[in-house]
Parts: structure tokens; C-alpha cells; sequence
């Protein structure tokens, strides 16, 4: 699933890149996810991942 990017953390921007070349798992929910930033939000559950 694409997670959302953390915008909080980015200052309100979507990251630095706009490409989804990060990836990972959702530690709480274990779905697999990805994003154009290295922090981003679970879609399924909302819990924040830090993504490769």
C-alpha cells in the first residue's frame, strides 16, 4: 500500500523526493508499504513507519 509521508516531520512538504523508492512494513498492522519519503503513515491502520 502507499503510505502517506509525515508531513509534520517534513515541515509540511511531502519529503524530499516524489518517487516511491522507499520501502518497508507497518510495525503495528504488518502490512508492506511504500512512499516517497522515509517517514510516512500507515493507509491501513495509521501508525507511523520508518521506511528504508
Amino acid at each position: 500500500m502507499v503510505a502517506w509521508p509525515d508531513r509534520d516531520y517534513y515541515d509540511g512538504e511531502l519529503g524530499i523526493d516524489q518517487g516511491l523508492w522507499e520501502n518497508g512494513r507497518c510495525l503495528s498492522c504488518d502490512i508492506e508499504v511504500t512512499s516517497n519519503a522515509k517517514r510516512a503513515f500507515c493507509p491501513y491502520c495509521g501508525s507511523a513507519c520508518a521506511l528504508t
